[in-house]
């Protein structure tokens, strides 16, 4: 182990000084006004000393900039709008900082200009809101189809670079609520209350070493004077009966600063009604399984947040925010049941009704950090605690009907199903510049989870499975991350060490308890170097770990005639490697930006199915093996001021196998979402767009048929500052544009293969109406650091 970290920390020094001598061969600087605040896109040119020109180039958006060294005495000036010139001389590499003084009044003038909307940053890619007029009219959800690395297929699902396993903050807290509910949450989240979406593609150690592949971190908008209470009213109704209405309010009282949100939304028969049916043949016995379902999730929706700080002094800020999500959803269902042999003759056959069941669904969390800053320039301690809590309620009564040879003595049962999950979360962060091109951040954190799941299922005939299953996980991190910035060059390292200890107790007695010790070293790396103002690439190394939630580990067993599932308390986590390399291109009409990665893991955590006595089985090992490659693509090109085009695109390869089950699953997907819009005469906006979806693998035996949608938008803003904003959408994601649209995944592979197939409303028309109101110039306050605990997969 001390080889393995000598070895990497030589490799970081070598790094470092390959970065410092790159940086030797520049002239650098930085430009910034008289409160020290950068000066982005100043006039830097290069001249002689017979004042001769001999190179020249824009400061970036930090201030800095850079131009190739010439022998030799020379000078420097820098100009820009609204600043006096200055000129200095330049017998050095690292001119330092250069004041520009205010002092030069213009007439006033007009500037037209595509505005920058993706920005490549080491370890993330920033889309700005604010900057896409969409967002007066939009929900977060409309604006993430134009987000590099995400995809969002007709359902609102969503994709982070290829991968359903992402995780949402807000304004750098993690959300469970906006993770777990994702397509719900930021469906009703008016883009004009977000000022940037960031897309962390490669979280380093100070964001955990823990689950997610992806971050996707929602930053409000902060460009804000307070002027009494401030806010939007959104209110939304499609064809198909879901309808819902959101209100944002922000206000500030001297230094406290209070902002929340409240948002509800009914899901309708329309809206949530599936048909389906499976067929499957049976290896062993030659026997063929016919399934038939209908139903629909009639309920209500809610999400709450609330934010507040008090800013004591400039160098003492008291945070707190807390927020819920929850549901209320009556399940109706209806299904019927057969097995056939070999010669079509039935074996079996019954129809099931449920009836009287519910699904009731409560998230909660909340966050208290203090930061100081210290009298370094840069330096801040941050203390924080999180308190986040699931409570799950389930209730099914099955009643079977219509019975032919009934493969089991039972004629009805019912379930009961109650989880909980609590986790609190103590930490300590630290962040020190150590000179103006290094800096500093360490930090530790203390987890305690609590996971408890009592499941209880009675049968007509007196017998009834109870399992009372508690699970205690104790985690306790420590992490260092370096960061290395030089101009064009922009360098990050990263370690962190967790130990875990998981205890396990069966309450009931139905399983003798367990315990385990873990200990895991997480490593990461990026680097970025800005060629020019038009061109950036970035290599990323990062390793995560995840953890399995209650959901894997729970091993009450719940069995009907043809299925039984459960939990495997046994499972460890699983240690997933990616690297990346990207190339941005920005051009004053043209951002493109290209990204290739590829992904091990040889512990992944995935389902085990099998079969016996024509019954199917599921459960979960740690028997998965992971090999991915992806491409991704963006383009957005301003043809002109009224009209654009947007490219969201990835190709992905994944092979999932196993040497102990003697399985593999390996296929090629693609995705993709292309957008033209175009201003119409009378402020009115046009938006056409179609899109490809497509499921990558998650295990070793199914597989997705791919899906086409469409969409046509008008939009239009009325009132002074465009305070109305009124939207028309209407969409499809079926081929023939038929009001339903059937979707198919085949299991290739096991002890059974067969093909499920299913219907679901797929047209709509939504009427949207945005409105907002007050005059806002400051926001809810947010410390420098935070806690982000993102490691659990079937949490819930």
């Amino acid at each position: 182990m001390k080889a393995n970290n000598l070895f990497k920390w030589v490799c970081l020094l070598c790094l470092l000084n390959v970065a410092e001598i790159i940086r030797a061969q520049n002239i650098t600087g930085k430009v910034v006004d008289e409160q020290q605040s950068p000066v982005a896109f100043a006039n830097v040119v290069l001249l002689k000393t017979d004042s001769t020109f001999v190179e020249g180039t824009l400061s970036w958006e930090d201030g800095t900039f850079q131009l190739k060294e010439r022998k030799g005495d020379c000078l420097l000036k820098v100009t820009s709008v609204g600043y006096q010139p200055q000129i200095i001389e330049c017998d050095g590499r690292d001119v330092g900082t250069i004041i520009l003084r205010g002092g030069i009044e213009l007439d006033a003038i007009t500037v037209t200009a595509q505005k920058k909307l993706v920005k490549n940053e080491v370890d993330r890619t920033t889309y700005d809101v604010q900057g896409d007029t969409d967002a007066k009219s939009s929900s977060v959800i409309e604006i993430l189809r134009k987000v590099p690395f995400v995809t969002v297929d007709g359902q609102g699902n969503i994709k982070v670079n290829g991968s359903s396993n992402f995780k949402v903050y807000r304004n750098g807290r993690p959300s469970r609520n906006y993770t777990n509910n994702s397509k719900d949450v930021l469906s009703s989240i008016p883009a004009d209350m977000v000022k940037n979406i960031e897309v962390i593609t490669e979280p380093g150690a100070k964001y955990d070493g823990e689950s997610a592949d992806a971050i996707l971190n929602i930053i409000t908008n902060d460009k804000l004077s307070m002027d009494g209470v401030v806010g939007t009213a959104q209110g939304a109704y499609s064809a198909s009966g879901q309808h819902y209405g959101s209100l944002f309010l922000t206000t500030q009282v001297r230094k406290f600063t209070l902002g929340g949100n409240y948002s509800v939304q009914r899901l309708s028969h329309d809206g949530t009604y599936h048909y389906g049916d499976e067929e499957y043949l049976y290896k062993t016995s030659g026997n063929v399984q016919r399934i038939s379902d209908k139903g629909d999730n009639l309920g209500w929706l809610h999400n709450m947040e609330l934010e507040a700080s008090y800013e004591m002094n400039a160098r003492n800020l008291f945070s707190l925010s807390f927020g819920g999500y929850s549901y209320d959803v009556d399940i109706n269902y209806n299904k019927t049941t057969s097995l056939f042999s070999r010669n079509n003759t039935v074996i079996y056959s019954y129809a099931e009704n449920l009836h009287d069941s519910y699904q009731r669904f409560f998230d909660f969390n909340g966050h208290i950090d203090y930061q100081h800053l210290t009298g370094r320039e840069g330096e801040a301690l941050t203390f924080s605690y999180l308190l986040s809590t699931t409570n799950t309620r389930q209730r099914a009564d099955w009643v079977y009907s219509d019975m032919e040879n009934m493969p089991v003595d039972y004629s009805a049962f019912d379930s009961r199903k109650k989880n909980n999950f609590a986790e609190h979360t103590f930490q300590f962060d630290w962040e020190r510049p150590l000179s103006e091109h290094h800096q500093l951040s360490m930090g530790t954190k203390y987890i305690f989870r609590d996971n408890s799941s009592l499941s209880q299922f009675g049968y007509d005939n007196g017998t009834k499975n109870h399992t009372d299953f508690a699970h205690y996980t104790h985690i306790a991190a420590v992490y260092g991350e370096y960061r290395f910035t030089s101009g064009a060059w922009n360098a990050r390292a990263g370690m962190r060490y967790e130990y875990s200890y998981i205890d396990a107790h069966y309450k009931d007695g139905s399983n003798p308890d367990f315990a385990k010790h873990l200990g895991d070293w997480i490593p990461s790396l990026g680097i970025s170097y800005k060629v020019n103002d038009r061109n950036t690439l970035k290599l990323n190394y990062l390793s995560r770990i995840y953890r399995p939630g209650i959901s894997y580990l729970n091993p009450a067993v719940e069995e009907t005639p043809d299925e039984i599932s459960n939990g495997n308390p046994s499972l460890k986590s699983a240690h997933p490697h990616n690297i990346s390399l990207s190339y941005m291109l920005t051009l004053p009409k043209l951002t493109a930006n290209v990204s290739l990665s590829s992904t091990l893991n040889n512990t992944g955590i995935g389902e085990y199915n099998y079969l016996m006595d024509d019954v199917r089985h599921t459960t979960y090992e740690n028997n998965l093996k992971l090999r991915g490659y992806t491409i991704n693509t963006y383009l957005r090109w301003r043809i002109s001021p009224t009209t654009s085009l947007m490219l969201n695109n990835s190709v992905q390869y994944r092979k999932l196998y196993s040497h102990q089950l003697g399985l593999e699953n390996e296929r090629w997907h693609w995705t993709f979402y292309a957008q033209a819009e175009q201003q119409l005469p009378g402020k009115i906006k046009l938006s056409l767009a179609t899109g490809r979806n497509e499921s990558t693998l998650d295990n070793l035996y199914d597989y997705s048929k791919p899906t086409y949608f469409y969409m046509l938008t008008l939009s239009r803003s009325f009132l002074k500052e465009e305070r109305l904003s009124v939207r028309l959408m209407g969409y499809c994601d079926s081929g023939n544009f038929s009001r339903y649209g059937q979707y198919c995944a085949h299991t290739i592979n096991g002890d059974y293969t067969g093909e499920r197939r299913w219907i679901t409303h797929s047209r709509n028309l939504t009427l949207r109406v945005s409105y907002r109101f007050g005059s806002l110039k400051a926001r809810v306050k947010k410390t420098n650091k935070t806690i982000e605990n993102e490691d659990l997969i079937g949490r819930r």
